[in-house]
Order: C-alpha cells, then structure tokens, then sequence
C-alpha cells in the first residue's frame, strides 16, 4: 500500500525540500494510470524511518496520511481489506496493530 498525493501535497512537500514539484515527482513518485494519482515509488514508504517505525515528514505528509486509517470515509467492513494490506506491507502499521493486541490482551 502507499499514500496517494494531491496537487497540494506535492507542493507542500516538494518545497520542504527546496524542489520543484517537477524534482520531487521525478525522485520520489510514479503516476499510477489505472489508479490515475501519484503514489510512492518504493514500498514501504520512502518517508518511514524503519528503525523508530515514525514518518519522517509527518508534519507536512500527504492529505492521504494524515487521514488514515479512513474510517469516516467507508464503514471498516467495506475497508477492513486496507487495513489488512497495510499491516503485510507498512512495519509502522503492523507495530500499531501488535500494540493494540497487547493492550486488549488478545
């Protein structure tokens, strides 16, 4: 799974790195044609440090980010697929899940 981006999440980030959007796009993203929007190239995601499981611009990360895990948007039963996506792919996700487990004692 991988974050999509907007316009103005390409803005926003490219300028936190002093890049065009043009730079940005060109080093770190790929337009999906069947999907039709911007996602990451590598997986995971090229902004999550791997040793702490933190995103490391999660002060300005995408619209798409900063929603998840998107539940106002669908009922978890239609979503509950993503999620299970997100936890084979994303350490940061997975990290979360086990945390959650050990809490409920599950």
């Amino acid at each position: 799974m991988t974050p999509t981006y907007t316009t103005e999440d390409i803005k926003r980030i490219s300028a936190h790195f002093g890049q065009t959007p043009k730079q940005f796009k060109d080093q770190w993203l790929k337009f999906d044609k069947k999907e039709k929007d911007w996602q990451n190239k590598i997986q995971p995601c090229q902004f999550l440090n791997l040793r702490d499981h933190k995103c490391s611009i999660y002060e300005i990360r995408p619209l798409d980010c900063s929603g998840f895990p998107h539940l106002p948007k669908k009922k978890m039963v239609d979503y509950i697929h993503v999620h299970k996506q997100n936890i084979e792919y994303c350490p940061a996700t997975y990290a979360m899940v086990e945390k959650m487990q050990k809490m409920l004692g599950v």
